[in-house]
């Protein structure tokens, strides 16, 4: 399909023709510039794709329980039950709690590894160098 306009000091023309991998372009002829505007190439996701970035994402979510919990914070602050730093502090608190509960040691060290080291930390069950 081609047209052709009279545009101000220059001539008009648009074109669309389909390309060698089936998606179509326009071309914008201008005195200038030409332009020319493709198609873009989408990707529709399987269903086993799908399923997998849903598992992902769910993976990556509180529990049912904490769900509640942040919800029903979230509720009395909005309801001026408490007012909402109070709330973003019980909030932030409660998921640091909850992550060092997960990982109760830091730098994941174990505490058997702690005791085979020996009081000087360095290897020495008795103390002495």
């Amino acid at each position: 399909m081609a047209g052709r306009a009279r545009s101000g000091g220059g001539e008009l023309t648009r074109t669309t023709e389909a390309t060698e991998g089936g998606g179509r372009t326009a071309t914008l002829n201008l005195p200038f510039v030409t332009a020319q505007f493709r198609m873009p190439d989408l990707h529709v996701p399987s269903r086993d794709e799908l399923g997998s970035a849903a598992r992902g994402a769910r993976s990556m979510l509180p529990s049912r329980s904490s769900m509640l919990f942040y919800g029903g914070l979230a509720v009395t602050a909005a309801v001026g039950a408490i007012e909402w730093p109070v709330a973003a502090a019980i909030g932030v608190g409660s998921a640091l709690a909850s992550r060092r509960a997960a990982d109760p040691a830091p730098g994941g060290r174990t505490p058997e590894a702690a005791e085979t080291r020996g009081p000087a930390g360095n290897g020495n069950r008795t103390g002495k160098v």
